[in-house]
């Protein structure tokens, strides 16, 4: 066994040298060898499972892959994440944060008699996160005291997806476990003895839970008999109903009392999310150190599902919120501790950067449609909300000025709305603005920029005179930039799109940089708001409250019959995994589509009449993707760490994979007439051949005209867009012909290209919406005439791709999950 162990160490170490350094075995179990390990990319200490290689090398070993996988998009605070799983020759391993504390096991040995508050607490942990699990599909299998971690006064749950089992295994398996796993806790043996819960439970029943524990409560026995009764009809139908039977039992604490709570958001109390922690030393692309803080819990505060931006009150005891819903999108005020109940003070189609002013009495904000946004101010109780500016923007600290903003503007536009005097300031850099900050004495912003080639981020100060100072430089993109109340540091986050982000804090005079806290999964609307406040830090710097972001999606059909009805979707893909980019192939047989992964995204193709994914390849970020004419190559973009955003093409008869040179945008199509892509930054469209590295414009659109979602028509010579021309500009759907700088507008709004008619008469567009609202599809013509609509999609759906005629349509289900977290910190030095 020892060669077996030092066998596994060395092909971890090959598989993926340097970034884990295998440091100490941690134990040993009947299927597995654990490893104390440091992950060098992250800076952190994290814990390496290695599999039996029996569960590698035999059939099952893909299967369990993709259990593995799938359960790796689960994030909750009850649920020990999976960071990374692979495989490395003959060995299956998973990577996850070492958890400070113990397994429910060794604290039985250690402790058999637990207190039934301290059981009930425990099983209220697991149920929770067993009822997120089922909800997604994904089933545990082996529900047991050694795949409980107790740390602090919580527990958390590991290994989902690990055990193998056949497909007669539901979420009731895992329920019958959790019954034996409260009756072990509270009669210190297991209610079967000889027989698995697995099968027990249908021929046996144990032995009373008050013959062995005269002193539990009758709720409890009630709770556990319900799954563990004999009858399949007696038992618990879902771990919510287990729930809602001992909730009443101990109390919970740091439950804010928000308007509408979901039923699967139950309040959890001061829950600790292991996704963000300090753990050691972290470099910046500078070069310069940054020093690590204490580990850093951050504790839960909302519990809607629906947060979308959060800010605190200058003086730290109220919170700001926008809540999104298929009513639109709301701002909420509340006391920041969850005291009393929550204010309404706006309510619109879409709300962006609710942000303090006037020493906490007022809030401004922008709302409206994106090509007409206006900001606006309102009090804290609520009325009329004051019209301040046209376009997206954030009013000072201090009441009297005004920014407008917009992500592919090179230019701000300063207000004073009391005199009507205006000023316009240049971007320090070129690139996407994804974020900017009113410094709080008002005389100057900072300002995130990501360079349009995608080659790396900066962090700007401007000032009023256009005087402009960079502070710090990353590799990565940078967003959310927020300051220190004194007004001598900045925090933002830093980290790809589609993956955690680093929050860190920078003295602005250059003498230290922090990393406060690792892997928050906070959203990526920098790119579409970059007015958005994801980030606040209370006045005395000891407190910052984040918006956390889950979310996934699956494929769906809808076939349509061109009366504009509300058509059913059917989904054919389930599970938490991100499906984007969805494109039909010419012969409408597959659909090619990024898959998010453990690894990074998995382009592959799907049957049009649904079934298993064929991967092709795997990229660290997938973008867009398109089928050539002949539908024998694909065209996609991907990014990563040591290139960019890159081209590439495949050629499905051979496999053959091909990289043009050069960076390029995120979007593009492949028509007759060659390959169309976005130009880094989105300012135009390039057009490139398979066979060919020579890149060429396709017409000439003006540069503060920004693009989006190019679709060719089917002889090629032209292109329809998503069109924003310039930062405040009209927002339309276009049409670009080759090599004419002119660009026709089709229909005024934020309308995105979804195809084609076969005779090149009709594009079909959808408008992008900002909250979880209906969809409507267009079919609008280009020779003039008014548009029609096709259907209108259920709320969450998103049209993605059309067959040129008409009759089916690919769609993503589109759901996510977030809320409002704090972080509390030590005094900063």
């Amino acid at each position: 066994m020892a060669d077996r162990s030092t066998s596994a160490v060395e092909l971890i170490r090959q598989a993926l040298p340097p970034r884990y350094q295998i440091e100490a075995e941690l134990g040993r179990g009947g299927t597995a060898i654990g490893y104390r390990a440091l992950d060098r990319h992250h800076g952190r200490t994290v814990a390496i499972k290695v599999l039996d290689p029996n569960s590698a090398t035999s059939g099952a070993g893909e299967r369990l892959l993709r259990q593995i996988g799938l359960a790796a998009q689960l994030q909750h605070p009850h649920i020990v994440p999976v960071l990374d799983v692979g495989r490395a020759t003959d060995l299956i391993y998973l990577v996850m944060p070492l958890i400070e504390g113990e397994t429910l096991r060794a604290r039985l040995e250690r402790n058999p008699a637990l207190s039934v508050n301290e059981i009930v607490r425990i099983l209220l942990d697991v149920a929770d996160a067993l009822s997120f699990a089922h909800e997604r599909g994904i089933v545990h299998r082996d529900i047991k005291p050694e795949n409980i971690i107790l740390s602090g006064r919580h527990a958390m749950v590991t290994d989902f997806g690990v055990a193998m089992a056949g497909p007669e295994i539901n979420h009731r398996t895992d329920l019958v476990a959790l019954g034996g796993l409260g009756y072990e806790m509270l009669a210190g043996r297991p209610p079967f003895v000889g027989s698995t819960l697995q099968d027990a439970p249908v021929v046996l029943e144990p032995e009373t839970l008050r013959s062995r524990r005269p002193d539990v409560p009758v709720e409890v026995v009630r709770a556990i008999e319900g799954c563990l009764a004999k009858s399949p009809d007696d038992r618990w139908n879902s771990a919510d109903q287990f729930v809602e039977a001992l909730d009443g039992l101990i109390a919970t604490s740091g439950a804010a009392a928000m308007p509408g709570p979901r039923p699967w958001l139950r309040p959890l109390g001061a829950a600790t999310a292991i996704f963000v922690l300090g753990l050691a030393a972290w470099r910046l692309s500078s070069g310069r150190s940054a020093e690590v803080p204490p580990p850093a819990r951050p504790e839960r505060i909302s519990f809607l599902g629906t947060v979308r931006e959060a800010a605190l009150s200058p003086d730290g005891t109220t919170l700001a919120y926008v809540t999104a819903t298929v009513d639109g999108q709301q701002l909420w005020v509340q006391d920041a501790r969850g005291a009393g109940p929550a204010i309404q003070v706006r309510a619109s189609a879409r709300i962006v950067g609710a942000t303090w002013v006037d020493g906490g009495a007022k809030i401004s904000f922008a709302e409206g449609p994106a090509d007409a946004p206006t900001t606006r101010v309102v009090s804290r109780l609520g009325g009329a909300a004051r019209l301040v500016g046209h376009g997206r923007g954030i009013v000072s600290p201090s009441g009297d000025l005004v920014v407008i903003a917009a992500g592919g503007d090179p230019g701000l536009l300063v207000l004073r709305p009391g005199t009507g005097d205006s000023i316009r300031l240049r971007r320090p850099a070129d690139g996407w603005l994804s974020g900017i900050a009113w410094s709080p004495g008002s005389d100057r912003f900072v300002l995130s920029i990501v360079a349009g080639d995608r080659s790396g981020s900066a962090l700007w100060l401007l000032d009023l005179k256009g005087l402009a100072t960079r502070v710090a430089t990353e590799a990565g993109a940078v967003s959310g930039p927020t300051w220190a109340p004194d007004g001598r540091a900045v925090y933002y986050l830093a980290g790809h799109e589609g993956v955690g982000k680093d929050l860190i804090r920078v003295n602005l005079d250059g003498t230290r940089r922090t990393l406060i806290a690792a892997n928050l999964p906070v959203p990526d609307d920098s790119r579409r708001h970059p007015t958005g406040t994801f980030v606040s830090v209370s006045a005395d710097g000891r407190r910052i409250v984040f918006v956390e972001e889950e979310a996934w999606s699956n494929l769906g059909r809808i076939r349509l019959g061109g009366n504009g009805a509300q058509p059913k979707p059917e989904l054919f893909t389930m599970g938490t995994a991100l499906y984007s980019a969805p494109r039909l192939s010419p012969d409408g047989r597959l659909i090619a589509v990024f898959v998010s992964t453990p690894g990074g995204s998995a382009l592959g193709t799907v049957p049009a009449g649904g079934n298993a994914l064929t991967e092709l390849v795997t990229v660290s970020r997938g973008g867009s993707v398109a089928w050539s004419p002949e539908g024998t190559a694909l065209a996609y973009t991907a990014e990563n760490a040591d290139s960019g955003r890159r081209l590439m093409t495949l050629d499905l008869r051979t496999g053959a994979r091909a990289r043009q040179p050069g960076q390029v945008g995120l979007e593009l199509d492949w028509g007759h007439q060659g390959i169309i892509v976005q130009r880094p930054g989105n300012h135009g469209l390039l057009r490139r051949r398979a066979d060919s590295a020579g890149p060429g414009d396709f017409g000439a659109a003006e540069t503060a005209t920004t693009v989006y979602g190019p679709r060719s028509s089917p002889d090629g010579k032209s292109v329809a867009v998503l069109a924003y021309q310039g930062g405040t500009g009209p927002v339309t759907l276009s049409l670009i012909r080759s090599g004419d700088s002119a660009m026709r507008g089709l229909l005024a709004g934020a309308y995105r290209p979804v195809g084609w008619s076969a005779d090149g008469q009709l594009v079909y567009a959808a408008k992008n919406t900002f909250a979880p609202t209906p969809e409507a599809l267009m079919a609008v013509p280009v020779g003039g005439g008014s548009p029609r609509v096709v259907a209108r999609l259920p709320a969450g759906f998103r049209s993605e791709d059309i067959t040129s005629d008409g009759r089916l349509l690919v769609v993503t289900e589109v759901k996510s999950r977030s809320d409002t977290w704090q972080i509390d910190l030590p005094p900063p030095r």
